[in-house]
């Protein structure tokens, strides 16, 4: 007997379905309407002998069909990310530099992360490289992770972006295994933590997310992040999440308390300054370095003086700048303020505004430059810390100035996977892989300061040279590939001798 098929349109021209449905409508498909909601099923035919007529069969559910398009299920995105993910796997051509890098000279690190999470420490490592390497959205790790050679090193594992979304899920609900590994990166010596740093978020099922304000005086939802930093190890060790509408002091003593950190002073920024703030940290036991506004009362100007200030012999030199330097204690405190004098940036401060007034901007005046004159080039910073020198405390805030311009990476990507951030459990996990990624951008950095190349090439540098020395397959086995002239030239200057 013959058998055909037969293409079908649903209940075709049907005008009981909105204009929305139907526009969804192609061959092959039919249109069937469940409970008030529009689904799409594959649909073929099949000659029925008995009936001496074609037999319509309905197959696989395609999606849900809405006002804004079809919503593909979610049995049809896991095939077609498998399908793409069989095909990435026959690509002949895989990143190697990195891979290897992370392989020969993160050993210990891998080695920590996978006794805290035994299962999760392949995942994590690929996720964590996807970010550092590519500053990847979730939807394209499997992508970046399969042009890898991490994924020839690690052997084959399902990386989809649902098996993402979970691994972050699971993650994040293990907040005590992720502070024991942390915990492990504290060392004895003296830590910073940081002041609140604010991120964007659009979802509105995370709890963590609540309208805040912050530098721009926005009111978005948003969520906190505290980070303590290691002086010794110069480098981030330990975080915490916060509500974006949490500022107070009680959330720095309370992720003081649970990094478990010895010698702690907070780091924050000008907009922390406040008697109040200021007596609960003294409250809490809590060091601290504030910076204050310009127009802090407390500032006394006459010290930095050009007959005053530079009559002594207190200077220090930071990044090949001279730095000078003052302080005096607040009267009937304990308190110290340090007035800090940077002669590169007062003149830069002065130009800029000169220009301002020959630009005739906006309340901006020769009368306002001779009020301010006084000001440019000044830093002044507020601490209870005795046993600091002016040096170490104007390092130890150049410092947090430092990291933030690291942060600024983890604030870009958010955005685009606000799909995924639907759970605060994945959001967690998010974080640790970020947290992870920055680590290892110090490890990197200090790398290169190690070998004394960080004049000439900074961390991206570093890795768009790795990322150019490539694995290619030949008759079922791995090669590497040519390299260009620089990229050996760095390989050799920094000792990294490619297998």
């Amino acid at each position: 007997m013959l058998l055909r098929k037969t293409l079908f349109y649903t209940i075709a021209m049907s005008t009981s379905h909105p204009d929305w449905v139907l526009a969804q409508r192609r061959k092959g498909t039919a249109i069937h309407r469940i409970s008030g909601h529009y689904y799409l099923y594959e649909v073929t035919s099949k000659w029925d002998p008995v009936k001496k007529r074609p037999q319509r069969i309905t197959g696989k559910l395609l999606g849900r069909i809405t006002p804004e398009g079809l919503l593909e299920s979610a049995q049809r995105q896991s095939r077609k990310a498998l399908a793409q993910q069989e095909r990435l796997a026959q690509l002949a051509v895989k990143e190697y530099g990195i891979s290897y890098f992370i392989q020969a000279s993160l050993g210990a690190y891998l080695e920590k992360l996978k006794n805290h999470f035994p299962q999760e420490w392949l995942a994590l490592t690929s996720l964590a490289y996807c970010r550092l390497v590519h500053q990847s959205a979730i939807k394209q790790m499997p992508f970046h992770i399969a042009h890898s050679y991490l994924s020839e090193m690690f052997g084959p594992f399902s990386m989809t972006e649902k098996n993402i979304s979970l691994l972050l899920r699971d993650v994040g609900r293990q907040r005590d295994r992720a502070v024991a590994f942390m915990k492990g990166s504290l060392s004895e010596g003296e830590h910073l933590l940081m002041d609140l740093t604010n991120l964007p978020s659009k979802s509105g099922k995370i709890t963590l997310a609540q309208p805040g304000y912050n530098s721009n005086w926005d009111f978005e939802p948003q969520f906190n992040l505290l980070y303590i930093y290691s002086t010794s190890l110069q480098s981030p060790v330990f975080y915490r999440l916060l509500p974006g509408n949490i500022r107070e002091v009680t959330a720095l003593r309370l992720t003081v308390l649970e990094s478990g950190a010895k010698h702690c002073a907070i780091v924050a920024d000008k907009g922390f300054y406040s008697l109040a703030n200021i007596e609960q940290l003294e409250a809490d036991h809590l060091h601290y370095i504030v910076p204050l506004r310009r127009d802090n009362a407390m500032i006394d100007y006459s010290l930095a003086s050009e007959a005053s200030i530079k009559n002594s012999a207190n200077y220090f030199s930071f990044e090949k700048r001279f730095i000078w330097h003052t302080s005096y204690r607040v009267p009937g405190t304990e308190r110290k303020v340090f007035l800090f004098l940077d002669d590169v940036l007062k003149n830069k401060e002065q130009s800029d505004y000169l220009s301002r007034i020959e630009s005739k901007c906006e309340g901006h005046s020769l009368e306002k430059f001779h009020q301010k004159r006084q000001a440019f080039g000044t830093i002044a910073i507020i601490s209870d810390l005795k046993d600091k020198t002016p040096e170490e405390i104007y390092t130890a805030y150049k410092t947090r100035l430092s990291i933030e311009t690291v942060f600024d990476a983890l604030k870009t990507v958010l955005e685009a996977d606000r799909t995924y951030m639907q759970q605060e459990e994945v959001l967690q996990g998010w974080m640790f892989v970020n947290h992870i990624a920055l680590q290892w951008y110090y490890h990197l950095y200090h790398y290169l300061v190690r070998l004394k190349q960080i004049k000439k090439y900074s961390v991206e540098d570093l890795l768009d040279h790795l990322q150019g020395v490539r694995m290619v397959k030949i008759d079922g086995h791995w090669h590497r590939a040519e390299i260009i002239k620089a990229t050996q030239k760095l390989l050799d200057k920094i000792s990294l001798p490619i297998a």
